[in-house]
């Protein structure tokens, strides 16, 4: 389990908290804004943009006003919901050869080096504002082309850190498009790059990743190679054959923002929409009855809670992730005894 707080905790301290867990859980109103049970099946059938996060990271499936992308008309709004990254990625007029990673040019390279001496939160905080704010008069984000070099060294920096993975960041809304339908330029550019950014965390964190055919010599001793990155993600096709060539396992792609499957970002999707509504308002109540016996902040039960509903199955696999996620130490132990609480707070029941 992750740990009960980032100071000591002593196990009297833990076993009164769990005996309190049930008669708090058990005062919250079911029919509260607390406990929003109103989906089919219980199941959340989408709704409109969501942002979190925990840090974010993760292609979300929404539908926003996405201030990057080209002119109305420019690509097709979805009806079924079909998750962005899931389609094809070249828009109109962005050819399959025109693609390229900027990560190797030396105006990026520069930056990295100016931007070393920031601490992780340092530049988790201002990928966020590059990311996920929008301007207060005219309600847009910035023009990623702006933007581009500084989102590109501070995430290939945090990368060679090993400091949280991609789907855990702050991360720009993507467009939801019918399949079939492709986005515009700018919209591929911003996924195309993530896509990246994926690969490039892979060869960060040594994951043996063997693709199939020439996508070998991707992955070398060096580190990315670029070229290749920008060739795989503009041409080999959709998400779920990219998957296939490059052999990902769940565990890797638990980590990554756009390389997954379609069953892992439908839950990602999920678990991120129930947030705002449920999880951040539950733990914040919880929080406050706890005061002074507990150090933790809301933002840290938030990424316990994502982990947790991405790994319900091994507490291995999530002690492994959430090591990963906070930059701490995870007993596995604990972590069964953290998923618990949220099951005690019907937080995870339905996922």
């Amino acid at each position: 389990m992750i740990e009960m707080s980032r100071g000591d905790r002593n196990s009297e301290l833990l076993d009164e908290w769990e005996k309190e867990l049930i008669e708090f859980s058990a005062s919250i109103d079911s029919s509260s804004d607390l406990d929003r049970n109103k989906h089919t099946n219980g199941e959340d059938k989408g709704g409109p943009e969501r942002l979190t996060e925990l840090s974010g990271a993760a292609a979300v499936t929404a539908t926003v006003d996405v201030s990057f992308e080209p002119a109305e008309g420019d690509r097709k709004e979805a009806t079924t919901g079909v998750p962005a990254e899931d389609v094809p990625l070249a828009g109109k007029g962005f050819g399959k050869s025109e693609y390229r990673f900027i990560g190797g040019d030396q105006a990026v390279v520069d930056l990295i080096a100016k931007l070393s001496g920031r601490t992780d939160e340092e530049l988790l905080e201002e990928l966020r504002g590059h990311t996920t704010s929008r301007d207060s008069a005219t309600g847009k984000y910035p023009p990623y082309d702006e933007v581009r070099p500084r989102v590109i060294a501070i995430s290939m920096l945090l990368n060679e850190r090993n400091a949280r993975p991609p789907r855990f960041r702050p991360y720009r809304p993507m467009p939801r498009v019918a399949k079939g339908s492709s986005w515009g330029a700018t919209a591929s550019l911003v996924s195309n790059d993530r896509q990246v950014l994926d690969l490039h965390w892979l060869a960060c964190t040594c994951h043996n990743i063997c693709p199939s055919g020439k996508w070998q010599e991707m992955f070398a001793e060096t580190g990315l190679n670029y070229d290749l990155a920008s060739e795989f993600v503009a041409t080999v096709g959709s998400t779920a054959t990219k998957i296939k060539v490059l052999g990902l396992h769940e565990g890797e792609m638990r980590q990554l923002a756009v390389l997954q499957t379609e069953a892992l970002q439908k839950r990602w999707t999920q678990l991120k929409s129930k947030v705002d509504t449920d999880a951040r308002p539950r733990l914040r109540a919880w929080l406050e009855k706890q005061g002074a016996r507990t150090s933790e902040s809301i933002d840290e039960l938030l990424d316990h809670y994502l982990v947790l509903g991405l790994v319900s199955d091994s507490p291995t696999d999530a002690a492994r992730l959430a090591s990963r996620v906070t930059g701490t130490t995870v007993d596995a132990k604990k972590v069964k005894r953290r998923f618990e609480m949220f099951k005690s707070l019907k937080l995870l029941r339905q996922l």
